[in-house]
């Protein structure tokens, strides 16, 4: 899942059929970011792979690793790890809506709201940047604490998940920039730091790698 900034650039893409019966495209205003490839959808792909590479400015596309716990810090903000190293926020924002894992199959499968008994843990990507059209802003709801209603998810665009019986729920966007693991249980007392930067802030533990990401300027994609 790209973020906003990204999906939209991408809609600003401009294709062309080379003499070689290729494909190449670009991006109007991105100096560098560009591709070509033998059919249009390898052609695409490329593009997206070196999108996500550059934020089209020389700067940095932020990409952290983040654990929630069932811990009264909520709502939690982001803005720190996603403008870290002077990243771009609108650029780097994330996409808001909630993420809801349940026990029934069913509602996984459907992707529907029905059985709300069964709902585990909910995280809410808060609509607060970008006159409300991306997050830099995470709650966590659990059974504890009560969920949001059926109404506000569905306004917000949701993704149902299976809940793991172990307690550990993934969300990985597949934009190779973040994931988010979700814990049933509290936050551990003393955080284990691990060479990739985990950090205990407050008593969230957020994993952050910041990478920089430069575009590849007038070098051919591979």
């Amino acid at each position: 899942m790209l973020t906003k900034y990204l999906r939209a650039a991408m809609r600003d893409a401009k294709y062309e059929v080379t003499e070689e019966g290729g494909h190449y495209a670009s991006i109007p205003g991105l100096e560098g970011v560009w591709a070509d490839g033998v059919s249009l959808e390898e052609c695409r792909d490329e593009l997206e792979e070196v999108l996500e590479e550059a934020d089209g400015s020389a700067g940095l596309i932020t990409g952290f690793d983040c654990s929630f716990y069932r811990q009264a810090v909520y709502p939690f903000d982001l803005t720190s790890n996603i403008t870290n190293g002077g990243a771009s926020l609108p650029e780097n924002a994330l996409t808001p809506g909630y993420i809801v894992w349940t026990s029934d199959a069913t509602d996984v499968a459907n992707q529907t709201l029905i059985d709300t008994g069964a709902f585990q843990d909910i995280l809410e990507f808060d609509a607060n940047q970008c006159a409300g059209t991306c997050s830099s802003q995470v709650t966590l709801f659990w059974p504890a604490t009560g969920f949001p209603s059926v109404a506000a998810i569905q306004a917000a665009g949701f993704l149902v998940l299976q809940w793991n019986p172990n307690g550990v729920e993934l969300f990985n966007p597949n934009d190779g920039n973040h994931t988010f693991t979700v814990y049933s249980t509290s936050a551990p007392t003393v955080p284990a730091l691990s060479e990739s930067g985990l950090a205990l802030l407050g008593i969230l533990l957020v994993g952050l790698a910041v990478r920089s990401l430069l575009p590849r300027l007038g070098a051919n994609p591979s």
